[in-house]
């Protein structure tokens, strides 16, 4: 069987069928992954049958000459395997197993979460002649004070989700409906940012852009400043929009919520996920009481 296809003409056909039901950010994956593999192949576009397992080692081989993760690397690999696998469904190409010499695991990664005290020294910085630093520090502890919420679904909000003291979305991973009560720390931030020209909540995403355009500069944006916050506060680790919604778990788990109750407010679908948010906990934990019984016989 041949084809005259390539793999960048399927990778682009695959992203016109994702844009085309809404699945921006999916999309935007597949691109990441046809940009990075067309940086590896040059000026040559194989074709879907030209393909081969030796060819995906040496992608493997030509990312980790970069210096990419070995995360990111599989996240690649897992985005050609998909995509190939469907060439091989419609019957586009041969199934020649490409990729079982290539890494397509997810390795175990730092823990994201920080300790009460480094949020309470972001709560207390003095930001006033630094707007923008301080509305990515009050974002922030706005995804932190609704239990975690994803700067996806923060960016997205509302004037009609609030209700009364309560605050009600749906979660757009899951689908979930979920319902957060407004603490008076979350009202006095949703008050100082209200927009008065427009029906979302927060007057996080430009208006004159196309929505996922809009919503991709605004959380580089985020993440961008929140770095510049980590430095003000000579953080070891570096904030992300992430950060709170991992910092929220586990200081749950450290007050003694159960489980269960975390997972059903971060809005999972399982308890698996939230177990991966909280692994580094049980970790720490170990290495105190390591440090503790090397103390009993120090």
């Amino acid at each position: 069987m041949k084809t005259q296809t390539s793999i960048h003409q399927w990778l682009h056909c695959l992203i016109s069928e994702l844009e085309s039901v809404g699945q921006y950010k999916t999309a935007q994956c597949y691109q990441n992954c046809l940009r990075s593999f067309a940086s590896f192949c040059k000026t040559a576009e194989p074709n879907l049958n030209e393909l081969t397992s030796s060819m995906m080692v040496n992608y493997q081989q030509f990312l980790l000459s970069k210096d990419i993760s070995f995360n990111t690397i599989s996240f690649y690999m897992r985005i050609l395997r998909a995509a190939y696998h469907k060439a091989v469904r419609m019957g586009l190409a041969e199934d020649r197993n490409l990729f079982s010499c290539v890494y397509t695991g997810v390795a175990k990664t730092e823990k994201r979460a920080v300790n009460a005290d480094i949020i309470h020294r972001l709560r207390q910085l003095n930001l006033s002649n630094r707007p923008g630093l301080a509305f990515s520090r009050d974002l922030f502890l706005l995804s932190f004070y609704f239990r975690g919420m994803a700067f996806v679904d923060l960016a997205h909000l509302r004037k009609g989700s609030v209700d009364a003291d309560f605050l009600r979305y749906k979660r757009s991973k899951t689908k979930q409906d979920l319902r957060v009560k407004i603490e008076p720390c979350a009202k006095e931030i949703l008050d100082r940012y209200s927009c008065l020209h427009s029906d979302l909540l927060l007057p996080i995403l430009d208006s004159r852009e196309r929505p996922q355009l809009a919503y991709n500069s605004a959380l580089r944006l985020h993440n961008k400043r929140l770095s510049d916050l980590s430095k003000l506060l000579n953080l070891q680790q570096t904030l992300s929009s992430y950060v709170a919604r991992h910092s929220w778990a586990t200081l749950a788990k450290r007050s003694g919520v159960e489980l269960t109750v975390i997972s059903e407010s971060l809005g999972h679908n399982s308890l698996a996920t939230t177990q991966i948010y909280l692994d580094s906990l049980d970790q720490d934990r170990i290495d105190d009481a390591n440090s503790l019984v090397i103390a009993m016989v120090g």
